[in-house]
């Protein structure tokens, strides 16, 4: 077999698409056949009650209907809701109408009641689960009729839909006798008979292999493929199945197996941003070496960025980012790039030569690598930098007790841009205690930007610039990189179009609809 590639730079990232060629013209759309997905271990449930592991999380993404799902570009569209939410109440209302036409799998309608059982059991605190549920600012959810439910909230909250709403939801008529205290050891957990998702559940084997059926019921209309296979894969054995056609998806392949797969004959592979960020967090209280703006922005001229990205994240290949957004997202854009100059980050720092420690969780040799690049390069404009690694235990006690002069972080952001918890004043996770009254005012400005579909987002995209202007002005954070992921596809996987953050972690399940078996 030929192995027709089409590289494309998105967002500084190599993309390498399934599916393309150089004539513009793709695989014939077949219906029939299996898609093979690959699962990094055994599901330990089937449940998005119970269900936390990431095998288990994209385990069930194929067998239950969303609210609302992301888009390629991190924004959020409709799914089973059939349109975006109605505010009212200054923002604190919010009032979601649903499909008419969805049914599970058992061709029970699905209702307001579901919707409401989902959410009001997740926020059950005797519920027997391993995932860690945030509803945030809402303070209550109700069945307005069979298709309609109302949120409401404590505060306006323009993210709430992308932090909360993108959530699975399950039957109730098959849940609601079902102790909430004993969900996870009920047999709906390991087999669940009735789902509402592209595909329906058939059976597990003893190896731990799932298997799937399509479910012609489903409401965005019927897979192409007719089965939907999910098995625990072996990393290293990933690129020649997928070559063989044996695996037609591997989500998480290692930067190892990624570079064999991509000059493999008859394999795709994709690369994208992770939403999690590493970055220099600063102790900008009073009396720390970095209390000054200045100074932080002497340390980010000081550094060669890009070198500092490579060397630390050697082989894993992390992709340079400069601000709290997702390259990929519909909100980016804004944020200042600090180029190294010696000569003004000397000039910013008027002689002085601050010392300090630069902290890092010893358990992380990227960070470690990262800290000690910095200090070896700060160096020179006349920073007296020492890395100092502790356990994440005392790393994480020194962020939260403020006791740091500056500490290299792993953040986790999410389908929303705002991240206003890492910088707003009195945020969850502004540990360097960072104040900008101005930057407040903008948060809450973007957070109270309530509207609908696309005009919510017009009214929040210049909100962000100007933060983004305001974050990488004063860097209360120099943000370093975002870890890279792998995906390997198949040949024989046709109608892969965007690839990205996107189709992992039950964000969206649509594109099995698109997916289908080429050969």
């Amino acid at each position: 077999m030929i192995r027709v590639v089409c590289r494309v730079a998105a967002a500084g990232v190599l993309v390498v698409l399934a599916g393309c060629s150089g004539n513009g013209t793709g695989p014939t759309v077949r219906s029939g056949g299996t898609i093979y997905v690959s699962l990094p271990a055994a599901a330990a449930s089937l449940n998005p009650l119970v269900a936390r592991d990431v095998a288990s999380v994209r385990a069930y993404t194929p067998l239950f209907p969303l609210l609302y799902a992301a888009q390629a570009d991190l924004s959020v569209g409709p799914s089973l809701a059939s349109a975006q939410p109605a505010y009212a109440d200054g923002g604190k209302t919010l009032t979601v109408p649903l499909r008419t036409d969805a049914e599970w799998s058992d061709g029970t309608a699905i209702t307001a009641d579901d919707v409401v059982y989902t959410v009001t059991t997740e926020l059950n605190p005797h519920l027997q689960t391993q995932a860690a549920f945030s509803w945030g600012p809402l303070t209550a959810v109700a069945k307005v009729d069979a298709h309609t439910v109302r949120f409401s909230l404590s505060a306006p909250d323009a993210a709430f839909v992308a932090d909360a709403l993108v959530t699975p939801i399950v039957p109730q008529h098959t849940l609601a006798s079902v102790d909430p205290t004993h969900m996870a050891t009920d047999a709906y957990s390991s087999a669940p008979k009735v789902t509402g998702g592209p595909f329906v559940f058939n059976h597990r084997d003893a190896a731990n292999t799932i298997f799937l059926d399509a479910n012609p019921s489903y409401f965005l209309g019927r897979p192409h493929a007719d089965h939907l296979v999910e098995q625990v894969g072996d990393d290293a054995q990933a690129p020649t199945q997928l070559g063989e056609g044996k695996l037609s998806w591997d989500p998480q392949l290692s930067p190892a197996s990624a570079g064999q797969a991509i000059v493999s004959s008859g394999v795709a592979v994709s690369s994208y941003a992770d939403t999690t960020l590493v970055a220099v967090q600063f102790n900008t209280r009073a009396g720390h070496p970095f209390a000054s703006p200045a100074t932080r922005q002497a340390l980010a001229y000081s550094t060669d960025h890009y070198a500092l990205v490579g060397q630390a994240t050697g082989g894993s290949q992390g992709i340079p980012e400069w601000g709290d957004i997702n390259p990929t997202s519909w909100a980016a854009g804004g944020a200042m790039q600090y180029q190294l100059d010696l000569t003004h980050a000397a000039q910013l720092l008027h002689g002085a030569h601050p010392a300090s420690s630069i902290l890092f969780p010893s358990s992380d040799t990227q960070r470690a690598s990262a800290a000690a690049i910095i200090a070896q390069q700060s160096v020179a404009a006349g920073f007296k930098l020492q890395p100092q690694g502790v356990s994440d235990a005392a790393f994480q006690a020194a962020l939260s007790s403020g006791a740091f002069d500056a500490a290299v972080v792993s953040v986790s952001t999410g389908l929303d841009p705002d991240n206003s918890s890492l910088f707003a004043t009195g945020g969850a996770l502004n540990y360097g205690a960072y104040s900008n009254p101005a930057l407040d005012a903008l948060v809450v400005s973007e957070l109270n930007a309530t509207g609908a579909g696309a005009s919510l987002q017009q009214a929040r995209k210049p909100i962000f610039a100007k933060i983004e202007q305001a974050v990488s002005g004063d860097l209360p954070f120099y943000f370093l990189w975002a870890p890279r992921h792998f995906m390997g596809f198949s040949a024989t996987l046709g109608g892969v179009t965007a690839v990205g953050v996107q189709l992992d972690a039950d964000r969206t399940n649509s594109f099995y609809l698109d997916w289908f078996v080429a050969a």
